[in-house]
């Protein structure tokens, strides 16, 4: 069994043995993770096929094992495994800090235009990298788009908290994805600039795979 896949079982089974306790009951949620995996995994699983043909990203073989297509199992698995995961933390957060809307919707709405601005400049700017610039494109609706389903996003107490519980477990992840190296980043594609041993774009692609998959839950 390739370590890419052992990955994938190790950030799902630590989620689903809770999915039946009685202060969350996410198994209740399941017919909308299998909405999710129909339209946002489905989405990422083509792009990321695109991607790897483009030569984007590339991966090893010694830690990926079985492909399907040129993707290796582990990488499809990874659009099961972690939708789901950031979906169950949605849960425990939301059980945690219900209705902490201490933000007024003012500062809400200026804090996603922002956002939005930054990423269709970063895709103007940089447009020449292709990696950088479809990453960039795909999330600028994002912010709008949240924001009509929950005016709260990125200023309130329950997403903040969601977002960095969210990024420490991105950067374990991604960590051990890109340390190894498990993934191979194709030069010109991408700026070169890392976070410890991610790219930054990463940081973008995972903003639009939680994002797009919450987008479906809160709806």
């Amino acid at each position: 069994m390739s370590l890419y896949i052992i990955l994938n079982i190790i950030i799902l089974g630590s989620t689903l043995i809770f999915s039946f306790d009685k202060r969350v009951s996410f198994y209740k949620v399941w017919p909308k993770m299998g909405l999710i995996y129909l339209t946002v995994s489905v989405f990422f699983i083509v792009w990321d096929m695109w991607a790897t043909h483009q030569g984007h990203w590339s991966f090893n073989p010694r830690y990926t094992g079985v492909k399907i297509g040129n993707l290796p199992l582990g990488e499809i698995l990874f659009f099961i495994s972690v939708p789901y995961s950031c979906m169950f933390l949605w849960e425990i957060v939301n059980y945690f800090f219900p209705k902490t809307h201490n933000r007024k919707k003012s500062k809400s709405i200026v804090v996603t235009v922002i956002v939005m601005l930054l990423f269709a400049v970063a895709a103007i700017v940089f447009w020449q990298y292709e990696y950088t610039r479809t990453v960039c494109i795909v999330a600028i609706p994002l912010p709008l788009l949240l924001y009509f389903y929950y005016p709260y996003p990125l200023v309130d107490t329950r997403s903040i908290v969601y977002c960095g519980a969210i990024t420490v477990a991105f950067v374990i992840t991604n960590g051990i994805l890109t340390g190894l190296p498990v993934v191979n980043y194709g030069e010109g594609h991408y700026l070169g600039l890392r976070v410890l041993t991610i790219p930054v774009e990463d940081f973008v692609y995972n903003f639009c795979l939680i994002g797009y998959s919450l987008l479906i839950r809160i709806k």
